[in-house]
């Protein structure tokens, strides 16, 4: 019974239609399952929820991204996550822009296991925007608030509260709250859901899957009601590194890509 309520949970996730915004820092691996950031595949290293986190591993990631073939919305970003015991510190830098339009974001996030199998975590950012004469530089302070929680090996729960208050209506900050669910149906698939409701009462919903072909290569496949968006990707291992490759398309926008690098260590 509980297999076929995620199912269906899923299922609607995909085929349900809205309207929402998107932000400019998501991972690969969360870009390819359709933005989904609450909750965790196969890996924690690429997931943006502050309390989901890699307790034994260092590692060091840079990603590129690439919005509808158009130079000027360009962005890059580079991250560093460091574990302690049973919490970690991270720190990341990403870019977006060039003259006309810039915007450059500078986040610290860290993260703690109050229980055995239930995690909290809380990222605080600078966010930095400029559109040259129309709206010369301005900062923003962003926050983000993340719980996570292993309900069994193979049920996991995730919630996210991002900039629930502004002081700055004109800014193009994201706040959004959400919930997603994912479920491993056998040891090389996972299925990932998540509900996420925006400002101005926008919903958008997400579906998405990681299927593990080999223990070096994985690939990810991904709808959301965000204009009927449509992602996939892969992550493919290569000793102590990680290439991920990304691409989403939206109706009348045409093709995003992206791609990042992952080296990550055991402690």
């Amino acid at each position: 019974m509980s297999k076929f309520l995620l199912l269906i949970h899923f299922l609607l996730t995909m085929f349900v239609g809205a309207y929402s915004q998107t932000s400019f820092v998501e991972y690969a691996a969360e870009f390819a399952c359709a933005g989904i950031q609450s909750v965790a595949g196969l890996s924690a290293q690429t997931a943006s929820n502050p309390s989901v986190f890699a307790e034994d591993q260092l590692f060091v990631q840079s990603n590129v991204r690439n919005h509808y073939m158009i130079a000027e919305l360009n962005s890059y970003s580079v991250s560093l996550h460091y574990p302690l015991r049973n919490t970690y510190v991270a720190a990341r830098f990403c870019n977006r822009g060039l003259d006309s339009f810039n915007e450059s974001f500078l986040s610290l996030s860290t993260g703690l296991r109050i229980f055995e199998r239930l995690y909290a975590g809380i990222s605080v950012g600078l966010i930095r925007q400029s559109f040259r004469e129309m709206y010369p530089n301005s900062y923003q302070a962003s926050y983000k608030f993340g719980l996570f929680h292993e309900v069994s090996n193979n049920l996991q729960l995730g919630f996210i509260l991002e900039n629930p208050y502004i002081s700055d209506r004109l800014a193009f900050v994201r706040q959004s709250l959400c919930f997603g669910v994912s479920y491993k149906i056998i040891p090389e698939l996972i299925l990932l859901s998540e509900v996420e409701y925006l400002r101005d009462k926008e919903v958008e919903l997400k579906g998405a899957f990681e299927y593990q072909l080999s223990k070096r290569f994985q690939v990810f496949l991904g709808t959301s009601t965000h204009l009927g968006k449509v992602s996939f990707g892969c992550r493919v291992q290569i000793s102590d590194f990680q290439l991920l490759l990304a691409s989403s398309r939206l109706p009348y926008l045409g093709f995003s890509h992206q791609m990042a690098l992952v080296y990550a260590i055991r402690k």
